[in-house]
């Protein structure tokens, strides 16, 4: 393995161009004067410092831009590391295991840790079933060796070298693309990865060693400063998800937040706990499959749940609060438990107990005494009954909308009663009557 400049890299990538698009920015829109069509042009732009993105494939016209329909040819196998991998011969290793040849230039990225791998080829023509397989052989690759399955694509950008440039193979001794074809049918066609599952009404579970996953793999490889306590958190549930003991996840992860990109604030053991204890609270079940591919660049079709028995399950506040007064009128409004017997006999977790039991108090929904004394003192808590409308024990005669219907009908057959005696005594006005 040999360290080479820019100049050589450039030199051996492209022994012969007719166009190449070239763009100062990563995602700005076409530029005529953006398009280089030689060599030494290249290395004129590469020299400024505003210049950060290129395309290794070549292209057909100028005015039609970086489409896949204007690839002209195809002289180069690309893929991106975006995790953290310290040295060169860590990512030749990863490379060796996945049954792929040896690269021609390995390219340190600008982040630390990650890498740009080269592998060239003798030029093909870029016709539209070519470009398909050849994302699709690329594809294969990254997910074979961890690499970002979304950098994946011959019309790509690719950083400007602006680091170390080391030189593997010979770039005289070109591969060829039947050579990748034979790598893609050998270990993707005739040996695919098993991701087969058991759907039960209750859980998944794996046939395969979840852990031997690529993207499993590569986010135990650790990540870079804003994705980790992201990743941290997904990590903890699929242990959780695995029934790992809460120590083990705790040990496991400290030696993986050693592993994540240095630089800045650290990412302490505090840090790492704390993901855990929200793991491992009972609400939730597992990771998320669409967490895993973003933070992982791979595809993730696993759905990992873990099953429940006899365990706390996560319930909702309002199914707590209901619970609680249900357990009160059981208890013939007398319910004299501790909040952690409570929170047993309904089987909730604690905290949500405490905190249902508080916001029923706020609401005044039910009211709590304190019964005993000493360290015999338990609280008692009741229901808090409908207070009485004010005027409701003042209205001596006549019904009212609170009086219930038997004692409107009583009232009224006493009224009519009444009326016949004051009739039959005379005592009845008839002066107005006609």
């Amino acid at each position: 393995m040999l360290r080479v400049s820019r100049d050589v890299f450039f030199d051996a990538l492209f022994p012969q161009m007719d166009g190449i698009l070239f763009t100062n920015h990563k995602g700005s829109k076409f530029d005529a004067q953006s398009v280089i069509r030689s060599v030494e042009q290249l290395k004129y732009h590469a020299d400024c410092m505003s210049t950060n993105w290129y395309t290794p494939s070549i292209f057909r016209l100028a005015k039609c831009g970086r489409t896949k329909r204007n690839l002209q040819y195809i002289h180069t196998f690309m893929l991106e590391f975006d995790f953290v991998i310290p040295s060169a011969l860590d990512l030749l290793e990863l490379i060796e295991e996945a049954g792929l040849p040896l690269p021609h230039f390995l390219v340190r990225s600008k982040t630390f840790g990650h890498w740009h791998v080269y592998w060239q080829i003798q030029k093909i023509a870029a016709y539209t079933n070519v470009v398909a397989h050849v994302d699709r052989i690329s594809t294969a690759m990254a997910k074979a060796t961890g690499a970002d399955i979304q950098g994946v694509g011959a019309e790509r950008w690719f950083g400007i070298p602006r680091s170390d440039i080391y030189q593997v193979t010979n770039p005289c001794n070109l591969y060829t693309y039947d050579d990748f074809k034979s790598w893609y049918e050998l270990y993707i066609e005739d040996n695919p990865i098993t991701e087969q599952t058991i759907y039960t009404k209750k859980i998944n579970v794996l046939q395969m060693d979840i852990f031997g996953h690529p993207a499993i793999r590569k986010l135990q490889r650790g990540t870079i400063k804003g994705q980790r306590d992201n990743v941290c958190f997904t990590l903890a549930l699929l242990y959780y998800a695995l029934h790992w003991p809460e120590q083990d996840t705790l040990e496991a992860l400290y030696s993986w937040s050693e592993r994540n990109e240095k630089g800045g604030e650290p990412f302490t053991k505090k840090d790492v706990r704390k993901c855990v204890k929200s793991a491992f609270s009972g609400k939730y079940r597992g990771p998320s499959r669409e967490h895993v591919e973003r933070y992982s660049g791979l595809e993730f079709r696993l759905n990992i749940i873990r099953e429940y028995e006899g365990e706390v399950k996560y319930q909702k506040s309002a199914d707590i609060e209901a619970k609680i007064i249900n357990l009160i009128k059981e208890s013939k409004n007398k319910l004299q438990l501790s909040q952690v017997d409570i929170a047993k006999r309904i089987n909730g977790a604690l905290r949500t107990v405490k905190a249902a039991i508080k916001k029923l108090i706020l609401e005044q929904r039910i009211q709590v005494t304190q019964a005993g004394h000493g360290r015999g003192n338990i609280n008692c808590y009741a229901l808090n009954m409908p207070a009485m409308r004010p005027n409701e024990t003042n209205r001596a005669n006549g019904a009212n909308s609170y009086t219930s219907l038997s004692k409107a009908r009583a009232l009224v057959l006493s009224e009519i009663s009444t009326g016949f005696l004051q009739v039959a005594s005379g005592v009845v006005d008839i002066s107005d009557s006609s």
